[in-house]
């Protein structure tokens, strides 16, 4: 028996048989989707399905949708020949584990490509029950336990998919999944596969079906999609210490489960791997309360062992695992910021009491934060111990919050009555460019004629009225108004000015009229058109020529 790593493509290499077995065939033929081919268009109900290989009688047959197979009752899609079968494929990357050719405590894995070209074959005249599949080897991978993995991979990086010369592997340590290559190169919907039958059978043989028996279920249940490899790696590498997280409970093997799948990068930094001891590996020592908790606990917060780390370092032994859970003690952040206003154990012993006191009412640390923001927010001093640590915290903590939501109130009235001053301040300016710029455009443009006359806004809000009004946009002209930029008047029947005929424009420098629109920014009817007309000749026009 040799236990030695493999270094070379060609050491990896004699770990695996030379081909693919007749099970390992049909294990791939089980897992690719299937069909249910109808080859004649004269009776297009009698079909061949390729997952049990009987020739059958379908009731539905509409090409590219389900049908169920009366021979086997495996749901298959209908395909017609004739339709489309030219560019059908059907691809798939399955991982394959097994146990070494020269050592079968040595647990393998390969990744293969497979790949049905149904249309290239059915035009060689080539049926559908005559295709096999093309079957390329990706990737093969070596765990050692105790030792390591390596994986030997195409060279740069590629795939395998239609590999004109004989594929050149180069070794690689990190033994990773590899249909993310495929995502990157334009097979975004590659489907992936792990026969977990033939995982299951493997490792039963090898030193990690102790960690595989405590972990396999959970890994199955939660859809693992790292195909597994980077587990094994771990376990390769630290048995140990996956061992114990595995066995510890279901707390641990979360984390186990989200530090392999996100391949180190989940942000944790909890575990020590090399470590010979449980509590080495935790980085703190268990109680035996503690490790009966973890094994019947269903809780899965990954960052709580950071914080019950956080504790231990800080030499805090007083407070358990069950109390940071029944509390709340389950941030680091939380627990520095607390630690900075009160000694945790005595915050601790704190909460309890206040819990006998409110008849056994949940209390958290969660409350005592808030307790203490709106202290802050409050200026209270929290150096007297009677603020520290209320006689009632749940009743300080409601009046405090009541009068920090006043306060809040408070100022958000405040702030809005200074901003509407300020607006108000604003107003009173504009309004008064305004009026000094009025008695101009009364002088100058005031005109009437055939019923209608011109009305020239008293003040700027009149803008936003007439807008309204109109259902036009020179609610919005009032800044340019204001400032000069534009001259809006209105047209008014003469012997009723509140009866609103339509809206008009004026150039600044009085030299043509901009528009003249009526409500929803229509044209004018005709009489108002012709009210504007004269206007323009008499107020526009004869203007522009005694200036000339």
């Amino acid at each position: 028996m040799s236990s030695r790593m493999p270094e070379t493509v060609e050491e990896v290499q004699a770990h695996f048989p030379q081909g693919f077995d007749e099970e390992v065939v049909a294990r791939i033929r089980e897992i690719m989707p299937h069909h249910l081919w109808v080859c004649s268009t004269e009776d297009r109900h009698h079909a061949w399905c390729d997952f049990c290989g009987n020739f059958v009688r379908i009731d539905r047959s509409r090409h590219r949708r389900k049908a169920l197979c009366p021979a086997c009752l495996h749901e298959a899609e209908v395909i017609h020949t004739w339709r489309g079968c030219k560019t059908l494929r059907d691809r798939m990357l399955l991982y394959i584990y097994g146990n070494s050719a020269i050592d079968t405590e040595i647990l393998t894995a390969q990744a293969v490509y497979v790949e049905m070209d149904w249309g290239m074959a059915y035009g060689d005249g080539v049926m559908p029950w005559q295709v096999e599949p093309d079957v390329c080897v990706d990737s093969r991978s070596v765990f050692v336990y105790g030792k390591g993995a390596a994986t030997i991979r195409p060279a740069g990086g590629c795939r395998v998919y239609n590999a004109a010369t004989p594929i050149q592997y180069e070794i690689c340590k990190p033994a990773g999944p590899r249909w993310y290559v495929y995502m990157n190169m334009g097979y975004a919907g590659l489907p992936f596969y792990v026969d977990t039958d033939s995982l299951d059978e493997a490792v039963a043989k090898t030193p990690f079906r102790y960690i595989w028996e405590a972990v396999g279920d959970d890994f199955l249940h939660w859809g693992m999609r790292g195909a597994y490899l980077r587990f094994f790696t771990m376990v390769a590498r630290y048995p140990f210490a996956t061992e114990c997280l595995a066995k510890l409970g279901q707390l641990t093997r979360e984390y186990l489960f989200e530090y392999s799948e996100r391949n180190n990068r989940c942000g944790h930094t909890s575990i020590n791997w090399r470590g010979k001891t449980v509590a080495k590996v935790l980085r703190g020592p268990l109680t035996k309360a503690e490790k009966k908790w973890m094994r019947e606990t269903s809780y899965r917060n990954t960052l709580f062992l950071e914080a019950w780390q956080y504790l231990r370092r800080g030499g805090c032994q007083s407070i358990s695992m069950m109390d940071m859970v029944r509390y709340g003690m389950v941030s680091v952040n939380l627990l520095e910021k607390l630690s900075a206003v009160i000694k945790l154990p005595r915050l601790l012993r704190y909460l309890k009491r206040q819990q006998e006191r409110n008849g056994g009412r949940e209390i958290t640390v969660d409350v005592y934060r808030d307790y203490i923001w709106d202290c802050r927010r409050l200026g209270i001093d929290l150096a007297e111990k009677s603020n520290l640590m209320p006689r009632n915290l749940l009743e300080m903590h409601r009046m405090y919050h009541e009068q920090v939501a006043e306060m809040l109130r408070l100022e958000e009235e405040r702030h809005r009555i200074e901003q509407g001053v300020l607006k108000l301040r604003q107003d009173r300016d504009k309004e008064k460019a305004w009026q000094k710029r009025r008695k101009a455009i009364v002088r100058k443009y005031s005109f009437e004629a055939g019923g209608m006359t011109i009305y020239v806004p008293q003040h700027l809000k009149e803008l936003i009225t007439e807008g309204a009004a109109m259902h036009s946009c020179v609610g919005g002209y009032v800044d340019r108004v204001a400032s000069g930029g534009t001259i809006v008047v209105f047209i008014r029947k003469a012997d009723d000015l509140k009866e609103r005929v339509g809206t008009m424009e004026i150039a600044a420098d009085g030299s043509h009229i901009v528009q003249a629109r009526a409500k929803f920014n229509r044209d004018l009817p005709p009489e108002a058109q012709a009210f504007v007309d004269r206007f323009n000749a008499v107020k526009i026009e004869r203007r522009e020529r005694e200036s000339a």
